[in-house]
């Protein structure tokens, strides 16, 4: 299997040059190039195409939202994961209405980059805890939920919904459950239909908003 490519963005040149080493570390990641500024991170994507890139999100020139707002606009195939020292609501909320699919802070472990990094080449999404609850409450606050009589979940379904709310992945889902991964896909999107909605921060807001997250999951 291919590696994933990589691109690092961040104007702090100690910082990226420590992440890369550390990324490398890992057999499955290749980065592929660096940039120093927003406009430099879409120049690259635009050269390299890469798998995933990890955006700062405080830099000179453009700062990471809108250079991921532009990067997704002409490659959606693209994941941006977004890296800050800030842990503010509204950094993260903006970030992930432009397309981030995840969102983590420098001070944590380079294993979590490394577990964001594969999660994004998924199509899965990571979300710092530290401002996961405060996403989730200004999401609920903006997004309308599906109309009264909406299909329920059966009881399985009602549990890997949980569990993405809880941030697993497809595959944890199906190692917990005792499940194939391609059995859990296939569940997730049913249950997407169901409740008329697009992707894993939606359902984490139904869940919160629904009181599925009170309950323990074995």
């Amino acid at each position: 299997m291919a590696p994933i490519q990589l691109l690092l963005v961040d104007n702090h040149t100690m910082f990226r040059e420590g992440l890369r080493w550390a990324l490398e570390q890992a057999p499955d990641l290749q980065v592929v190039g660096e940039a120093a500024t927003g406009s430099e991170a879409v120049r690259a994507v635009a050269e390299l195409r890469p798998d995933v890139v990890l955006m700062d999100i405080d830099m000179p020139e453009m700062n990471g939202v809108e250079a991921t707002r532009r990067i997704l606009a002409q490659h959606p195939q693209t994941a941006v994961v977004m890296l800050s020292v800030i842990q503010a609501e509204e950094y993260v909320f903006q970030a992930v209405k432009v397309g981030a699919c995840g969102y983590i802070c420098k001070d944590q472990a380079t294993s979590e980059a490394i577990r964001a990094v594969r999660a994004a080449a998924r199509g899965e999404a990571i979300i710092d805890p530290a401002v996961a609850a405060r996403l989730l409450h200004e999401f609920g606050r903006v997004w309308q939920p599906p109309p009264a009589g909406a299909p329920l979940l059966d009881q399985r379904e009602t549990d890997i919904l949980r569990r993405i709310a809880r941030g697993a992945s497809n595959r944890e889902i199906g190692v917990a459950l005792g499940l194939a991964e391609k059995t859990i896909k296939k569940a997730v999107t049913r249950i997407f239909t169901k409740l008329e909605i697009s992707d894993r921060t939606q359902a984490a807001v139904y869940a919160a908003q629904h009181g599925l997250l009170d309950e323990t999951t074995q």
